[in-house]
């Protein structure tokens, strides 16, 4: 993806907006590993800077906690202040975090590598023959890869929709043994506006809108509590 094309899907955000998705990028990142945050300058009318992450943001009252850059002298600063106060938000290395700007739409940093459709297809048979191995079953995998080639986008939201569902069988496993799975031999990773993930016979379908990026995928939180509520 082009550096060009990155920046046109950014989009022109109030202060306070900036702020809402910069907590719920906070939010998903205690259900999902993967997500980074990105390190900000904030601004104040007064004239102060704070440079660090957002911790906390409550839109009714407008405060906000800012969890400043550890120094030499401090471990953790927590400053407290309101919205109202702020004048401007620096997001840091802003094409890296392109993800929280645009609430996960999108994902691909500019000329991010992202493996080919064979290399994936490589990566995800090792992964699922360890998992199959463990489980004492054959596990196949099934997903139209033929619209991923020319997609670098869609595959790459493939892949981390494939490595968090085996982070997550991984936990089951560990949880509650290697008969977690029950009578499961396939996975399906289906398109659909829907995003789940359900039991259908003998099968695990990963319902997904691999365009939408991050939103079109379920947090390692969530896909973890429906195949616990569907096993």
């Amino acid at each position: 993806m082009s550096e060009g094309s990155v920046w046109e899907r950014i989009p022109a955000l109030a202060v306070r907006t900036l702020l809402e998705a910069l907590h719920a990028a906070r939010v998903r990142s205690f259900e999902d590993a993967d997500v980074g945050l990105p390190v900000i300058t904030v601004m104040t009318k007064s004239g102060h800077t704070l440079q660090g992450y957002l911790l906390a943001y409550d839109a009714k009252t407008q405060d906000v906690v800012i969890e400043e850059l550890a120094t030499a002298r401090v471990t953790a600063d927590l400053a407290y202040l309101s919205a109202h106060e702020i004048a401007v938000v620096r997001v840091q290395q802003a094409l890296d975090r392109i993800d929280v700007l645009t609430r996960g739409e999108a994902e691909l940093a500019p000329r991010a590598e992202v493996p080919t459709t064979l290399e994936i297809r490589r990566e995800a048979a090792a992964t699922f023959a360890a998992i199959a191995e463990r489980v004492g079953h054959p596990l196949a995998l099934e997903v139209d890869w033929a619209p991923l080639a020319d997609d670098d986008a869609r595959r790459h939201s493939a892949r981390e929709l494939l490595t968090s569902f085996a982070r997550v069988v991984e936990s089951l496993l560990d949880e509650f043994g290697d008969s977690a799975l029950g009578e499961v031999r396939r996975v399906v990773v289906e398109p659909g506006d829907a995003v789940d993930a359900a039991v259908d016979g003998d099968a695990v379908v990963l319902r997904a809108d691999l365009a939408r990026g991050r939103r079109g995928r379920m947090t390692d939180r969530g896909l973890k509590e429906a195949l616990e509520r569907a096993l």
